[in-house]
C-alpha cells in the first residue's frame, strides 16, 4: 500500500469542503415497469462534492470544446460509483449532463466535459 492509495481521501479532507458543492450524480440504468404495462429508465442518485468551472480559452480552441460545455470536477473519495457518459451531476439546482469522463493518476478527482441538461425525476 502506497500514499497513492490514500490521496484520494487525503484531498477530499483538505479542500472537500472548502471548494466543493453538495451534489448528486443521478445515474441512468435498465428499464423499469412504469406500472401501466411499458417500461422507464431506472435512476439511481449518488451524493458527492463538484464543481462546476469554466473551460479556459485556450482549452477550448485546442480540443475544439464548444462554447456553452462547461467542466466539472467531482471528487471521487465521495463517490461512490465511477461517473459515466450521460450520467447527470446535479448541482445548484441545475443538470449537467456528462459528455466524457477522465481521471487523475491517482484517481482522486474526476474530470468531466458536461452541457447543461433537464433534471432526472
Amino acid at each position: 500500500m502506497s500514499i497513492l492509495d490514500d490521496l484520494p481521501d487525503l484531498i477530499a479532507d483538505a479542500v472537500g469542503e472548502l471548494l466543493f458543492k453538495e451534489a448528486t450524480l443521478k445515474g441512468i440504468g435498465g428499464r423499469v415497469s412504469d406500472g401501466q404495462g411499458g417500461t422507464i429508465p431506472s435512476i439511481s442518485s449518488h451524493d458527492c462534492l463538484a464543481l462546476i468551472v469554466d473551460y479556459s480559452d485556450f482549452s477550448r480552441l485546442a480540443n475544439g470544446i464548444p462554447a456553452k460545455d462547461r467542466k466539472a470536477l467531482i471528487l471521487a473519495a465521495t463517490l461512490a460509483v465511477i461517473p459515466k457518459p450521460d450520467d447527470v451531476l446535479v448541482i445548484d439546482a441545475k443538470g449537467w449532463v456528462l459528455v466524457s469522463i477522465s481521471s487523475d493518476p491517482a484517481n482522486a478527482t474526476y474530470e468531466a466535459q458536461c452541457r447543461s441538461a433537464p433534471i432526472p425525476a
